[in-house]
């Protein structure tokens, strides 16, 4: 399917009278999502030793057990997937970072909440093969 043709209207629970428009992420787009978040984690990480320590003990893939949403980068899901909104702001980059933690985060499993069930079940299936 092309993401770009199926945009639907989601109201927005925590604040009545408003809504986000919202397209299913690309595989374009879940993929920068996951290279920003890996770069921001080796950003933060200070010494080599344990970037190198880490990568040989977890895959090159973010684990989803814990967190799925923390596989991601949230600015880059929210570029990605918001396409229009209730707002009295234009919907751009800047006005996307001053939403609200509660309503960023209700969008990110609005966009992710699928994709990261269908990984955890997944890795649920592949840890019972073994």
């Amino acid at each position: 399917m092309l993401t770009h043709l199926n945009v639907r209207k989601v109201e927005i629970p925590h604040e009545p009278g408003e809504w986000v428009e919202l397209k299913p992420l690309s595989w374009d787009d879940f993929d920068r999502a996951r290279t920003a978040r890996l770069k921001s984690v080796v950003e933060t990480m200070r010494d080599a030793a344990e970037v190198l320590a880490l990568l040989q003990t977890r895959a090159a893939e973010p684990q989803l057990d814990t967190d799925p949403l923390s596989a991601y980068d949230r600015a880059t899901v929210l570029r990605a997937g918001v396409v229009g909104w209730s707002y009295d702001a234009v919907l751009d980059r800047e006005n996307l970072s001053a939403l609200d933690e509660a309503t960023a985060d209700w969008i990110l499993h609005q966009l992710l909440d699928g994709r990261t069930e269908e990984a955890r079940k997944n890795a649920s299936s592949t840890s019972t093969k073994r």
